[in-house]
């Protein structure tokens, strides 16, 4: 739990592992010795999260040795695991928003739809998941990843039915929600039919050029046109789409600004690699 935490880039302080644990089940003495008992894979908070609102002079906060170790716990725990799943099922239902530090940060991550395709396999369990999740946190960004996890199981119409409610109530993250419509609109009708996958290139096309943050949908833009070029290889829409995420592509790699990492450059350029194969 205090990995998973902790990879979401905020600390974990005992107050989350008292509800996350319930004291109908143990005595806050055993939560501790719990604690102590993990050793040294976890610490207490230390200057890595200095200019978070963290009080601890009141209670003790808790990390792993770095953010990247605790990604790696997370990430490398195998498809499907039965634990990870029951630490999201009991982190939703027993710890609530208030007593999580620096919410707007740890929501970016915590319900990711790469996380929970990872963990839920079987896809009510899945959508029963975000279902408890939005009872607490009735955002754009939850639906948002919801319809992405559908997405990626084939649940079309599902995945349609979640990103509508976030177009219906975005307001400050509107190109993201038309992004992730896009993607979930390609891959409905890519096999389907030309002219529709066409249109969802448009609506990303749209994102890519007029969104302030038009760099994380240069990736996205130029994966559907590789994915569309493998579909309709003759289609007279090819030179364009090519061109324009071809241009994205250099944009993005002369960008200089730090929030595109250095990781996401490196698969840019293998876009590029790809797309300029003949």
């Amino acid at each position: 739990m205090i990995c998973y935490v902790h990879s979401c880039g905020v600390p974990c302080s005992f107050d989350m592992v008292y509800s996350f644990l319930s004291d109908e089940k143990y005595t806050w003495e055993q939560m501790l010795r719990a604690i102590e008992e993990v050793g040294g894979l976890i610490s207490e908070c230390s200057g890595e999260f200095q200019n978070y609102d963290v009080m601890a002079q009141f209670e003790d906060y808790y990390q792993c040795r770095s953010r990247i170790f605790a990604e790696n716990i997370i990430t490398k725990i195998p498809k499907g695991d039965i634990y990870l799943k029951e630490v999201l099922q009991t982190f939703v239902n027993n710890v609530p928003i208030y007593k999580i530090c620096n919410y707007d940060k740890f929501r970016r991550s915590a319900y990711d739809a790469n996380l929970t395709a990872q963990v839920f396999v079987d896809v009510r369990e899945g959508e029963e998941f975000y279902l408890e999740c939005a009872q607490k946190d009735n955002s754009e960004y939850l639906y948002q990843q919801a319809a992405l996890y559908l997405s990626k199981n084939k649940q079309h119409k599902k995945a349609f039915e979640w990103i509508d409610k976030a177009r219906n109530i975005a307001h400050y993250n509107r190109f993201t929600v038309d992004s992730t419509y896009a993607q979930i609109y390609f891959d409905a009708n890519l096999l389907a039919s030309e002219e529709e996958a066409f249109k969802a290139l448009q609506i990303l096309e749209k994102c890519c050029r007029n969104d302030k943050r038009k760099s994380i949908h240069f990736l996205i833009y130029a994966q559907c046109v590789k994915r569309f070029r493998e579909q309709y290889a003759d289609s007279t829409k090819l030179a364009v789409l090519i061109d324009n995420a071809l241009e994205f592509i250099e944009e993005g790699l002369t960008d200089t600004n730090k929030s595109l990492s250095n990781k996401m450059k490196w698969r840019l350029k293998d876009a590029k690699d790809e797309l300029v194969v003949v």
